[in-house]
């Protein structure tokens, strides 16, 4: 075969390769040996006739047609032994360009070249984690409100109580949307120009309906209109709009107050963004709930930390202080991470062919396919439901995917490049970690036979290897800076100043 390559970008090798007239009439004798067997040819048996017979027969062009995909398939494979090239995945033919001689193009993704760059210079600060005794004694008062009665009181309204309320809001509609409300409106009322005895009917339903209610009033919308609700007046509540809580604070049960409050441009309703919020809120019940006594009788009946029993408050408080910590521990952990990748990621130059992204894109969607038919639904049930399309879905993932393969990649080559590995114990404990962690004897025994593959120790290995390496790269980010490196910093901060000083000027 002839082959011509090409440079790609994205680590990718373009391939033309035209086939010899050898290579072309073997993949004719081989179809002619196939399809001799599902033609009677008149005068010969099954099988028999000779191949000139049976292309005057069906034509010669179907001999050469005859399983092209698999000729132009393993023509790739010969092409790509023969340059001596490494692929990541297997090579797409992309197109078939002339069948006399067979002439075709292909696109072969490389292995992802990587420079991970001066990570060893990665410095970022690290904050040790805190727990407040607020946060404490905020869990006990979850816990504390947790089944505990509401009853009615008679005072002015604070911060956690429970309300019944009617509220009405409405926001000034802007000129051009009134306008074209009423432009609406008026090719409605020229579409039906002459009665008809259903408009009759349902003319008179409306005006029972305006007898009810209050009627719109030009130029305004109303976004709330509810009767009788449970309000919660809690600091952060935003419903239906954020400051609410805070106005009804200090009311009176049959008190009516009217007030505006100004949204904000960033708020999660996107028409009421930059608005003046006009409400009327008449509060009808106010209630408080009555907590019981922060005492040690109240500890021992806590329940929602497993089989644990609390004796006194104080035990039952270091336990909600260590579980404060850890997850703040592992809050605090997990953000450092992520700022060391982000500055390793900065440091490093990676490139790869768009096809690994489309992979990941693939395990993803397996892996969400799967989590969602444990619930009952497919994911493809899950888009059509949603309207979404399976390129919708692909485009959703692929932000996630490329990060994915950036940091896979990245964390694999220094592990490589430092010599990380994981030892048969190191792979052996985790293993047993997570049997223990089962729940009976049967789900044990399970997992063991899930870890028995080879396929699944791997994953293990994988997944010790790439603590390990960020492990090291934590203790990298942690280091004090020394002299050097400060210097250096400073410097660069004051060229970069000088720089946006000379682009002012």
């Amino acid at each position: 075969m002839k082959i011509t390559t090409e440079d790609m970008p994205d680590r990718q090798v373009g391939l033309l390769i035209e086939l010899e007239e050898a290579e072309i009439e073997d993949h004719k004798q081989r179809a002619y040996r196939r399809l001799v067997q599902r033609y009677v040819i008149p005068g010969f048996r099954r099988g028999k006739a000779p191949r000139m017979i049976l292309e005057r027969h069906i034509g010669a062009e179907t001999l050469i047609q005859d399983d092209i995909e698999g000729l132009l398939e393993r023509s790739v494979a010969d092409a790509v032994e023969q340059q001596e090239l490494e692929p990541i995945a297997r090579p797409q033919v992309t197109d078939l360009e002339s069948l006399d001689p067979i002439t075709f193009r292909a696109t072969v993704a490389l292995r992802p070249e990587v420079e991970l760059g001066d990570y060893e210079s990665i410095r970022v600060d690290w904050e040790d984690p805190e727990v407040t005794e607020e946060q404490v004694e905020e869990v006990l008062n979850n816990l504390r409100r947790q089944g505990s009665p509401w009853e009615p009181v008679e005072r002015a309204v604070e911060l956690g109580d429970l309300l019944t309320v009617d509220m009405s809001g409405y926001v000034d509609e802007d000129p051009e949307d009134a306008a074209e409300s009423e432009d609406g409106d008026d090719e409605d009322s020229n579409a039906e120009s002459e009665p008809t005895a259903e408009a009759d009917t349902e003319a008179d339903a409306d005006d029972g309906d305006e007898s009810e209610g209050e009627p719109e009033v030009p130029g305004r919308r109303t976004f709330v209109e509810e009767t009788g609700i449970s309000y919660m007046v809690q600091e952060g509540v935003t419903y239906p709009a954020p400051g609410v809580p805070e106005q009804l604070v200090g009311m009176s049960a049959e008190e009516t107050k009217e007030f505006t409050i100004s949204v904000p441009d960033d708020f999660t309703i996107r028409d009421l963004n930059g608005k003046e919020a006009h409400f009327t809120v008449t509060v009808r019940e106010v209630k408080e709930q009555n907590l019981p006594d922060l005492d040690d009788e109240w500890a021992q009946g806590v329940e929602g930390f497993g089989d644990d029993v609390f004796e006194t408050v104080e035990a039952l408080r270091d336990r909600i202080r260590s579980d404060l910590t850890e997850r703040t521990e592992a809050q605090t952990r997990a953000e450092f991470e992520e700022n060391i990748l982000e500055r390793f990621a900065e440091a490093a130059t990676v490139t790869y062919p768009p096809i690994v992204v489309d992979m990941e894109v693939d395990r993803i969607l397996q892996d969400q396919d799967e989590q969602m038919r444990g619930m009952g639904m497919s994911l493809a049930a899950y888009a059509q439901s949603t309207g979404q399309g399976v390129e919708q879905l692909r485009d959703t993932v692929r932000p996630q995917a490329e990060q994915r393969v950036l940091r896979g990649l990245l964390i694999t080559n220094l592990a490589e490049s430092t010599g990380i590995e994981a030892s048969d114990e190191e792979i052996n404990e985790d293993i047993a970690e997570v049997v223990g962690a089962q729940q009976d004897e049967a789900a044990q025994e399970q997992a063991r036979q899930v870890f028995e593959s080879e396929a699944a120790r791997e994953s293990v290995e994988r997944r010790i290897v790439a603590r390990k390496t960020m492990d090291m790269l934590v203790d990298i980010a942690r280091r004090e800076r020394d002299d050097s490196e400060e210097a250096s910093e400073t410097e660069a901060e004051t060229e970069a100043d000088e720089d946006s000083d000379n682009g002012d000027d």
